[in-house]
């Protein structure tokens, strides 16, 4: 073996045919090691360019060291490199053994493969330098930026393990085996770790991020990978070891493929989305203090997470939530499962399975009839979904959807509930409480049972049976068929159609939407009311109340004392001779039918009321109203404002009730005087004054002055 050793000058050295050693080898120099196993030492510290130094190459037949004026030939091995202020890159694999490079400044990389050595290698950071350990040696690179590293057929291991210095980034290739990578933030923007073949483990360090991470562990196992955060991409990674994220709202995905991993969330509101569905045996998952623990393939650990999404598999698991809004699906197999704190979702899936919800307003999707619910009173608003028929009663919760499309049926409890039926068939009882219930689709019966119920039929033709309480009806099909029987509350029936309650013991009617519709009543003491449009409203019998909406409606109040409530100016009320003693509401002006009797003003509008031949009682509102009895003895009272109680010739008998001069009321007589005064006419009996126009026809204005009546009169 021989030892060269370069100068200062350019050097030509020619190796022996044995292991040679060259050292001190610089710029413009010429090596060449013959035969043998040789070895090199370089310092190209004092390169003035970028410096690219392949040692594959410079162990073949001629190398030229690009940037350095460096020819190199037949040299085996590169045992040390030291380069310049350039971007630099050296080239090496494992069959030149052990080396070391320091590069002074610039973006240096390191390119090496190790695909064809017979042991497995360590590749990581250390302190601020990057070590590449097999056999009984190691490499050291230092002040290298980057490196692309493909390891061996072995079980390997790549990345940080920690300490402190430069980013060092770059490609980790695994060539086979079952390797190990590692990641932190200081290997850089852009790193890729790619797993190749083998069952290879990711363990990453995301511990000091303040944005919202999304990290998928499943799409890390595949070819394509995931790039979570800083363009970092992993690929080719059957499993995760850890994960420590920071203060965002970070999200981890797994499976069971992903074996036992270990999530370190710190702060945030951070999300376990987790599926075991492929998982060969039962899945059983706990809080331990704040620990989050899954027992499948290995034991899981969750640190600080808030909220669960986990998947079981095909056998019977035992799986509980976390304190915040989790889903929780059992799969197939009879699975106990239990929500804990939050807003929870709990899916029996296949199999006879038992759900608790805890605290919260929980959701439960049952298609089981063997499934069972637990809750309590307290614990909040709780919805089940079923596919099977499904009872609430002897259960703390409050509401039930039947789902998908059988003809399955739904029954409450003595609390208040909301019932939903599907597109089949459906059978709905409310039980006790102020139930909801909705046919939906289908030809369904729905029975309310006690309290106060409101009924939709929704689409196909309904049965609807209020029971006990007062209930309301929503109908919107004249095949609907409603059902209430005599003293059972005070009911209702909301129409998108013309509807009759002829024949039906239910007191109100409410026309719906926008369209010309009408509504009949029955001989109870009605209360019907219009929508929009132009609407027919009859009361027949009983005290009835009209109010046909803001259209220009036709309102006929049959017998009894009935109420009409106009709004619009083309109102028409209509009632027939002694169909009781009848008033108007009016927020128009409006003139009363020739049977009914009392008008009442409304509203904040000024306008004006007229009577007729009968005996009316007249009240205006707030504003400044006309008030015209017409004929019979009427009873006018004005309101605020400053009223006109307007008289005509044949008036009869009538009466002002409140009167007042303070407010500028008049009193305008001049269909009979024809503009004379004449004060002859105005007399002050008692407490009252009284106008005698002849012995058939005059007015008494109440708790007035013979003065003021005078001042207020227009003759």
């Amino acid at each position: 073996m021989a030892n060269f050793e370069g100068t200062d000058e350019h050097d030509n050295l020619l190796g022996t045919d044995g292991d040679d050693s060259f050292s001190q080898i610089s710029l413009n120099d010429t090596i060449d090691g013959g035969s043998g196993n040789d070895v090199v030492h370089i310092d190209l510290s004092d390169a003035q360019e970028d410096v690219h130094y392949n040692a594959v190459l410079a162990a073949g037949d001629t190398f030229m060291v690009a940037g350095a004026g460096l020819q190199v030939r037949k040299v085996e091995r590169l045992a040390y490199l030291q380069t310049g202020e350039g971007d630099d890159t050296l080239t090496i694999s494992g069959a030149q053994g052990h080396f070391e490079w320091t590069g002074l400044g610039g973006d240096n990389c390191l390119v090496v493969d190790y695909s064809d050595l017979d042991t497995a290698i360590q590749a990581f950071r250390s302190y601020g330098s990057y070590v590449i350990q097999y056999g009984n040696g190691q490499s050291s690179i230092d002040m290298v930026d980057t490196v692309v590293i493909t390891g061996t057929r072995f079980d390997d291991r790549f990345g940080a393990d920690g300490g402190y210095g430069g980013h060092l980034g770059g490609e980790y290739y695994g060539a086979g085996g079952d390797d190990s990578f590692h990641y932190d933030g200081y290997m850089g923007y852009g790193t890729v770790m790619d797993g190749g073949a083998g069952t290879d483990t990711l363990y990453v360090s995301y511990g000091w991020a303040t944005t919202d991470i999304t990290f998928n562990a499943v799409a890390a196992a595949t070819e394509t990978g995931i790039s979570p955060f800083w363009a970092v991409n992993f690929r080719n990674m059957e499993r995760l070891g850890f994960l420590y994220t920071g203060n965002g709202n970070d999200t981890l995905i797994v499976s069971a493929t992903q074996g036992a991993f270990t999530w370190g969330a710190r702060d945030g509101t951070d999300l376990l989305i987790a599926d075991y569905s492929a998982w060969t045996g039962a899945v059983v998952s706990e809080v331990v203090g704040v620990v989050y623990r899954i027992t499948a393939n290995g034991v899981s650990e969750v640190h600080d997470a808030e909220a669960l999404r986990l998947t079981g598999s095909a056998y019977g698991d035992t799986l509980y939530g976390l304190a915040g809004n989790d889903s929780l699906n059992g799969g197939v197999g009879d699975d106990l499962i239990t929500g804990g704190g939050g807003h929870d979702r709990m899916t029996g899936d296949a199999g006879a399975d038992t759900l608790a919800g805890g605290i919260g307003n929980d959701t439960y999707y049952l298609d089981d009839t063997g499934d069972r619910v637990t809750e309590t009173a307290g614990q909040g608003n709780d919805l089940v979904r079923s596919t099977v028929t499904w009872s609430l009663a002897g259960q703390v919760i409050e509401d039930l959807i039947l789902t998908e499309g059988a003809s399955v049926n739904g029954t409450g409890n003595s609390l208040s509930n909301h019932i939903t039926g599907n597109s089949g068939n459906n059978i709905l009882y409310g039980m006790g409480g102020d139930d909801v219930l909705s046919g939906m689709d289908g030809n369904d019966s729905l029975t309310g049972g006690a309290g106060h119920d409101i009924l939709s039929g929704d689409g196909g033709d309904d049965t609807l049976a209020g029971g006990d309480g007062n209930d309301q009806y929503n109908i919107n099909t004249v095949a609907d068929l409603v059902l209430e029987n005599a003293g059972q509350g005070t009911d209702t029936v909301s129409s998108s159609i013309t509807y009759s309650l002829s024949g039906k013991q239910i007191e109100n009617l409410i026309l719906t939407g926008s369209g010309a519709l009408n509504a009949t009543g029955n001989n109870l003491a009605n209360a019907l009311t219009g929508n929009s449009g132009a609407n027919l409203l009859s009361g027949l019998a009983g005290h009835d109340h009209l109010n046909g909406g803001s259209g220009a409606d036709t309102l006929i109040g049959g017998t009894g004392n009935d109420t009409f409530t106009v709004d619009n100016i083309g109102d028409l009320v209509t009632e027939v001779a002694g169909g009781g003693a009848d008033l108007v509401q009016a927020s128009a002006s409006f003139t009363l039918d020739a049977y009914v009797e009392n008008l009442i003003l409304t509203g904040t509008k000024t306008i004006h009321g007229t009577g007729n031949g009968h005996g009316n009682d007249m009240t205006g509102n707030g504003r400044n109203n006309t008030l015209n009895g017409l004929g019979g003895n009427d009873s006018l009272t004005g309101g605020q404002g400053g009223d006109v109680f307007l008289f005509q010739t044949g008036s009869g008998d009538d009466r002002i009730l409140d009167f007042s001069a303070a407010q500028n009321d008049t009193i305008n007589v001049n269909a009979y005087t024809g503009g004379v005064a004449d004060n002859s006419l105005v007399a002050q009996v008692g407490g009252n004054v009284v106008i005698t126009f002849d012995a058939s026809n005059t007015i008494t204005v109440i708790g007035a002055t013979q003065a003021n009546v005078l001042a207020h009169m227009v003759w």
